[in-house]
């Protein structure tokens, strides 16, 4: 295993193994511990993403099917942006080679083809950024968000807010 100490000197992340041979367009950043729920996205393993895991405790260490896999460990491992801090600034090579990276926590869940569709539409329109919403019957603490209807595919907002979106919300890239 390699190891970096990342530059806020709270977490270390340990590259564990890196399986590519050849890379997806697209990547999936799974910020993994205990109580994951991550199963179910894709059928027998096959998926047009690859899947890059940072496990913030040991739990699912080498024991899911995934494309790059890491290690955080420390006084503040857990959080999905100090983790992808720490992959941008030692890891940049791994990550340099996709057009789109989603960022997960290991307690969201996407239907069959759900992640496919996100990247597809993102792709189509060309848009720099994406986020995925909750669903319509998720809890919502910004009123603002609630004058979108079920109907609306897609909203442009100038910010994203990960507790907010109760439908897709796509910022264009202009």
């Amino acid at each position: 295993m390699n190891s970096i100490l990342s530059n806020c000197n709270f977490i270390h992340t340990y590259l564990v193994v890196d399986h590519r041979i050849s890379m997806s367009r697209w990547a999936v950043f799974l910020q993994c511990g205990a109580g994951a729920v991550w199963g179910g996205w894709w059928q027998d393993g096959s998926r047009p993403f690859d899947l890059i895991i940072n496990h913030y405790d040991s739990t699912y260490v080498g024991k899911i099917p995934c494309d790059v896999e890491f290690h955080q460990t420390g006084r503040l491992p857990g959080t999905k942006f100090t983790a992808f801090h720490s992959l941008l600034t030692e890891y940049a090579h791994i990550l340099e080679p996709y057009e789109y990276i989603l960022l997960l926590d290991d307690d969201i869940q996407f239907p069959e083809g759900g992640i496919e569709r996100l990247f597809d539409i993102v792709h189509q329109h060309g848009w720099e950024m994406a986020q995925a919403s909750l669903s319509p019957d998720s809890y919502c603490p910004h009123p603002v968000c609630l004058s979108l209807t079920s109907r609306q595919l897609v909203a442009s907002i100038s910010t994203i807010e990960p507790s907010c979106l109760r439908f897709l919300v796509i910022l264009p890239n202009s």
